[in-house]
């Protein structure tokens, strides 16, 4: 996840990669280091104070038990662990459906470091997750 500093570089932003979606580039400072990641400071060091609150997943398919199917890439996966590990909080996870997305949990295959979501929300319904 990247910093965006004005709504200017948002309506700025060139579609790129496999889906063609509107994202910024990564900034770096004179010795190669990313600056714009969100989990880390100006200065190039991580801050507990940084990070989100709340995180909105899309997905491919959902289920009523806050489970979530991806794209297989495990991006969303990978950076709220990393989230978790910088500011020692995890932030609330939301998935966005529609309410076609929403199946049987025997029809989804999780693995070991799929997260399960906190809610998930259709047009019809929300789904809050169940300890």
């Amino acid at each position: 996840m990247l910093k965006v500093e004005s709504i200017d570089e948002v309506i700025n932003l060139k579609p790129k990669g496999r889906y063609n979606l509107l994202e910024p580039d990564f900034r770096y400072d004179s010795n190669n280091n990313i600056i714009n990641d969100a989990l880390i400071r100006d200065d190039n060091s991580s801050d507990s104070g940084l990070g989100l609150d709340l995180i909105l997943l899309p997905g491919v398919a959902f289920t009523k038990n806050c489970y979530r199917l991806g794209h297989g890439v495990g991006f969303y996966d990978d950076y709220i662990k990393r989230h978790t590990e910088i500011t020692g909080k995890r932030p609330i996870l939301i998935g966005i459906s529609l309410n076609e997305q929403i199946i049987d949990d025997d029809i989804l295959t999780l693995e070991e470091h799929d997260e399960r979501l906190d809610f998930v929300v259709s047009a019809d319904a929300i789904y809050e997750r169940k300890q």
